[in-house]
């Protein structure tokens, strides 16, 4: 193999592992509700900043890696008169530190399981987690 192929390759790998080593050092993911009026976006909020807390993620106001913009949160069957489900479709896009799309998906379940869900799906696009 020639020369100048092998150092391409060794400084393409070393290049590659100072990047995941600068991705890894610490990882913000910053949750961002569009319906903030919203009584089930609050607590569908609430619900995820406080999973992402036990997640030992660090959860941020600036330089996030990863941004969660809940969309929007509905009840998850049409209510009725004494429906007591506690099912949400969570509306959600997963977006880069600079704001550009990542992911977008739908959950359905209570407000836990969707932050689980949620926290899942960011941490794909955080290397420290």
């Amino acid at each position: 193999m020639p020369t100048s192929t092998l150092t391409t390759r060794a400084l393409c790998l070393a290049l590659v592992a100072t990047s995941l080593q600068a991705q890894s050092s610490e990882c913000g993911i910053r949750v961002i509700n569009s319906e903030s009026d919203s009584g089930l976006a609050q607590s569908a909020e609430v619900a995820l900043q406080a999973k992402l807390r036990r997640s030992q993620a660090k959860v941020v106001t600036r330089t996030p890696q990863v941004n969660v913009r809940l969309i929007s949160v509905l009840p998850a069957v049409h209510a009725t008169p004494g429906d007591r489900s506690e099912n949400v479709r969570v509306y959600y896009v997963l977006t880069d530190a600079q704001d550009r799309f990542q992911a977008a998906a739908l959950c359905v379940a209570d407000n836990a399981a969707c932050a689980s869900i949620i926290d899942r799906a960011a941490s794909r696009f955080c290397p420290s987690r």
